[in-house]
């Protein structure tokens, strides 16, 4: 029964477990777990025993709705639901209760409520830890009526009694010592049995008792004969002689090391992650709030960082959550072994994590983001394939950035964001950056009208036939033009429709414009060729994508032949059950199915022969270098072989040179797309210059 196995089932999802309750029945005092309206969520043996609630369903109700409100622990138990006092301080409260039970006598409890919040500030769950003390207290009680009857209840109670002279001396020390600590330390010195962190704080305790006689209370670790260290907490009540000083002190003490371990527990759960180790985020913002005050007095300069895994969401869907964790928990012992003891890491959450270190000049600063780019840049082992992480960085610093925690980690992830987007590894915060954020929500506000208000439209680039040099399909490609901010990429808003999931109604209407185009082009005269659109993963994973496909088919009257479907290789490697299933399914309506971006994910080659998928696309950044790159020229011509030899076409986009060209011709790729034979044009100017732009591709070819 440690307690980082009963924080593990304290954080479970899900729900609590029998583990859990396994657990807490191991302690002999009362333990209740309640979420944050004050409904039971666990409850050991004990409490169960004391509410009288034994075989009773109590998971999910308050304590009102539990037992017979005339039961003997009714009384107490209403002395337990006051917990809004310690909701609102978010600090444990240690309090004792009296209770009037149904024959009349009383008992004592000694309590100990500590609330856990959420990340977000959310209250998570109250543990409630309660202990019968009402035998000390009627000892205590009994110490107060005669020097007689204290005698008596020293000598039988369980809690530790002594009393100690005015030098440390112990003139006497209860039976009940033997039980606790294993040996009597009477004729000792008092502090001789003290942890040595601890003696200085006694000693205070102790010398102040006697100098203010005032009956005072503290905490210590007291060595057991076996060696190890419990925990005590000691009231001391100075005793006044004939002269009216000090002349000794009674200490009364008890055993509270199953306390403390439950508390250490509490702060496990408070303040730091549970998968990783890492501390969270509040505590990441206080130890950062005491390190800004001590900067202040040094004039040191502070650096945070906030960190994000890039495309971890895919490799979580493709390799599962198990996988997941184990990614980052080595990312954890990266970060830990980069930062250093100079620094501080933290989890905040999913794949975000943070952290901060002092510096002196700018430059050590970009040189540890560096660092930490090329300590993720390495392959990583997993499911016996290597995956390679990149990271972006966000940094701010301390004090031209901000001068508190909140400030500093906030800007320090807007930095991030913005290092995301670029795709630029690491940023650091500027002022601009606030404007960027202006124009991000500016753009998310008007998504949401942008379609009713037809501010979209497509434009399409031509595809070629490396073979013959004809033009045999094009791609749609969506464009939003905002009424103030221009013309906007597709970069800057399909990354917003996703996460907003707009893009299942502005993907509709893209299928459905392409096809409506595809029968304006043949009443034009044009000749049929293939129209290819793009689907994201949010599409491709609704339920009714192949219904929705059909019946845009259906109503355009397109013929099927000429509508190619293409979805990223990240998609096509994320559920692949159900990915099959749906290509299959597309392919039944006579429409062809293409990967996208093949080369930026993680496919697997049993999965690609059992696709029927009928072209693969190779991305743009491979093409681009094969005129530079000896590698890239090898990846690219194993790609082309890959797919012919599984009977698939090959398109190449991103073509800018001639010299991109003659070697994907060379090497037999089957259609090609790009800059060097056609931009993107609107459907009028397709329409318009389609022979002139046919006569000059052929040129070239």
């Amino acid at each position: 029964m440690t307690i980082d196995r009963i924080a593990k089932a304290l954080n479970a999802g899900g729900g609590v477990h029998q583990d859990l309750v396994t657990l807490i029945n191991a302690i002999p005092i009362y333990i209740v777990i309640k979420d944050g309206e004050g409904r039971w969520i666990a409850a050991n043996q004990l409490a169960l025993e004391m509410h009288g609630l034994i075989n009773v369903s109590y998971v999910g109700k308050q304590v009102s709705e539990l037992g017979d409100p005339t039961s003997p622990f009714s009384d107490c138990a209403r002395h337990f639901e006051t917990d809004d006092a310690v909701w609102d301080s978010g600090k444990p409260k240690h309090t004792e209760s009296v209770c009037t039970m149904a024959d009349g006598r009383f008992k004592a409890y000694d309590v100990l409520k500590v609330p856990v919040f959420h990340p977000n500030g959310d209250r998570n769950c109250l543990v409630v830890l309660c202990r019968d003390i009402t035998d000390r207290k009627k000892e205590e009680h009994s110490l107060r009526e005669s020097e007689a009857k204290y005698k008596l209840a020293t000598e039988n109670m369980s809690d530790l009694i002594s009393l100690v002279d005015t030098q440390g001396l112990i003139n006497y020390a209860s039976p009940s010592f033997l039980r606790v600590v294993g040996f009597s330390p009477q004729a000792t010195h008092f502090f001789d049995h003290i942890h040595p962190e601890d003696k200085a704080a006694a000693q205070l305790f102790f010398y102040d008792l006697i100098r203010t006689k005032t009956p005072q209370s503290f905490e210590f670790r007291y060595k057991h004969t076996k060696g190890h260290w419990i925990y005590l907490e000691a009231k001391g009540s100075p005793l006044a002689g004939t002269n009216c000083e000090t002349e000794s002190v009674v200490m009364v003490s008890r055993d509270i090391t199953e306390r403390k371990q439950a508390e250490k527990l509490i702060h496990h759960m408070a303040y730091y992650d549970e998968l990783t180790g890492l501390g969270n985020r509040k505590l990441l913002l206080d130890k950062l709030e005491h390190s800004i005050t001590r900067a202040k007095r040094s004039d040191q300069a502070i650096a945070v960082m906030s960190l994000n895994l890039d495309r971890f969401k895919h490799v979580n869907d493709t390799f599962g959550h198990a996988s997941g964790d184990y990614i980052l928990q080595n990312v954890a012992d990266q970060l830990i072994k980069v930062i250093g003891e100079e620094g501080f890491v933290a989890r905040l959450g999913n794949d975000e994590f943070a952290v901060y270190f002092p510096f002196s000049k700018k430059i050590e600063v970009s040189e540890k983001a560096n660092k930490l780019i090329r300590a993720f840049s390495l392959p990583m082992k997993l499911q016996d394939m290597e995956l390679l992480l990149t990271m972006s960085i966000g940094i701010s610093c301390y004090p031209i950035n901000g001068h508190d925690a909140e400030e500093l980690l906030r800007n320090a992830y807007s930095a991030m964001c913005l290092a995301k987007d670029n795709r630029s590894g690491f940023e650091f915060f500027a002022d601009q950056i606030n404007e960027i954020f202006s124009r991000r929500y500016i753009l998310e506000k008007s998504l949401y009208s942008a379609l009713e208000l037809k501010q979209f439209f497509l434009n399409y680039q031509p595809q070629i036939e490396v073979r013959t040099g004809r033009i045999i399909g094009v791609e749609a490609l969506i464009r939003w033009e905002h009424p103030e901010l221009g013309i906007v990429s597709p970069d800057e808003f399909i990354p917003m429709a996703e996460e907003t999931g707009l893009i299942i109604p502005i993907g509709e209407y893209v299928l459905r414009t392409a096809c409506e185009q595809h029968n304006k082009w043949l009443v034009a005269g044009l000749p049929p060729i293939r129209v290819a659109v793009n689907l994201s993963a949010l599409q491709f994973r609704q339920p009714d994508l192949v219904q929705m496909v059909a019946e845009v088919l259906a109503n355009t009257k397109m013929s099927p032949e000429f509508l190619e479907i293409e979805i990223t290789e990240s998609v096509a490697m994320t559920q692949v059950e159900e990915v099959i299933e749906k290509l299959n399914s597309l392919e039944n309506l006579g429409v062809e199915t293409s990967i996208d971006d093949f080369g930026t994910g993680y496919s697997s080659l049993a999965c690609l022969q059992k696709f029927p998928i009928k072209a693969l696309k190779i991305e743009r950044s491979l093409i681009q270098q094969i005129t530079k790159d000896s590698g890239s020229k090898s990846i690219v011509r194993a790609m082309i072989n890959l797919a012919h030899n599984l009977d698939m076409k090959v398109t190449a986009e991103g073509i800018e040179t001639l010299e991109h060209f003659r070697f994907l011709k060379r090497h037999k790729c089957d259609r090609v797309q790009g800059f060097f034979f056609s931009k993107p044009l609107s459907a009028d100017r397709i329409e318009k210059i389609y022979e002139s732009l046919q006569e000059n591709i052929l040129a070239v070819v």
